[in-house]
């Protein structure tokens, strides 16, 4: 690799390049397809229509997710007066830099969500036929003969579907409230490691979803009890299906992705291991509650959880290596990329640093 392309890629966190080439990818194939989508439809120029959806959807989203983002680090700002040490790591990462480093973070994880909104409507395209019942009838053999969807009915009150449904919407801000807290207390590592496993959950979850689409018991299957989730309810269906229903049960992402956050937040945040623990028990147990999921669904993204916070730190740790060696080589010392909040007691001996991981 000549020196040009090394200087270029030192630059990069994995996560960032993994995301990089996964998006181009996605738009070449997004392009390819998209002539046999306007046909499908019946409509010429389809497929232009579900761009413009995308970057309507996600210009709000960025504005909002900009605007709590900067009010949290505000609020972090302000609580320095009793943490000095948070306040004395965004005085010398001054404030600016620090907002720009944290909006770096979370630029791949829209970018996923970005894929996800699109990936939709194609996989129709590439495959039509649900799996549904295969699903259903894998968990029928898990419960010996029994249905575990109707089996839950039994536990149905207002009460829990309220705390549930609340949980369950819980999980898209604790996405961001996750990469947040890493960033300031100062864990980059973790963090690296964290949105490294998360993106390979995704990507995983996406490729899945295109061999088994199927849209959950909650459609696929007639239920004797309404859970009567109200407005609460209302908003979690529109929130997960404003586009059309989606074929996006297997693996369960609710699932995969929560376990992720709470491995990361297991290794860096001793005081939040237990409250952590106790809400992932509650998302994982709302997707098959609230009929989003089989169990089936649940137990791969169990499998999937684990298979990604195994590979992602080894995988991070060696691209790590590899850019420590491409700077040495350069005759350059950069402790992470340009925008990150780089200071001297982060360069320091790691006694140093302990305060923030």
């Amino acid at each position: 690799m000549s020196i040009r392309l090394r200087r270029f890629f030192a630059v990069f966190y994995l996560h960032e390049i993994i995301g990089i080439a996964v998006s181009l990818v996605a738009a070449a194939g997004f392009f390819a397809l998209s002539s046999r989508l306007d046909q499908m439809q019946g409509q010429a120029g389809f497929h232009w229509s579900i761009l413009r959806m995308v970057m309507d959807y996600y210009s709000g989203f960025a504005l909002k997710a900009s605007l709590v983002g900067g009010g949290a680090l505000a609020v972090a700002w302000l609580m320095g007066r009793w943490l000095p040490q948070l306040r004395h790591r965004l005085q010398e990462g001054h404030l600016w830099q620090a907002i720009g480093s944290l909006a770096r973070f979370a630029l791949p994880l829209l970018a996923v969500l970005s894929l996800y909104r699109t990936m939709n409507f194609f996989i129709s395209v590439l495959n039509p036929n649900d799996k549904d019942a295969m699903l259903a009838a894998i968990d029928r053999v898990l419960f010996f003969g029994h249905n575990p969807s109707y089996l839950l009915e039994n536990l149905v009150t207002p009460v829990l579907t309220r705390y549930l449904y609340t949980v369950y919407v819980a999980w898209f801000p604790l996405v961001f409230v996750t990469i947040l807290i890493l960033f300031l207390r100062g864990h980059r590592r973790t963090l690296a490691q964290f949105l490294l496993a998360m993106l390979l959950t995704f990507y995983t979850g996406y490729v899945s979803y295109l061999f088994v689409p199927a849209v959950g018991p909650l459609y696929a299957m007639p239920f004797h009890i309404d859970l009567n989730g109200g407005t609460l309810g209302a908003f979690t269906n529109s929130l997960t299906h404003d586009y059309g229903i989606a074929r996006d049960v297997f693996p369960s992402l609710h699932t995969a992705i929560t376990l992720v956050m709470l491995w990361a937040v297991w290794r860096a945040e001793r005081a939040l291991r237990w409250p952590a623990a106790i809400l992932a028990g509650s998302i994982l147990f709302s997707t098959m509650y609230l009929r989003f999921h089989y169990v089936i669904d649940v137990l791969a993204g169990i499998l999937l959880a684990l298979a990604t916070t195994w590979l992602a730190p080894r995988f991070n740790d060696a691209w790590e290596r590899r850019r420590g060696r491409w700077r040495e080589a350069l005759g350059r010392h950069l402790a992470c990329p340009p925008t990150s909040m780089v200071t001297a007691s982060d360069q320091a001996p790691i006694a140093a640093s302990r305060p923030f991981g």
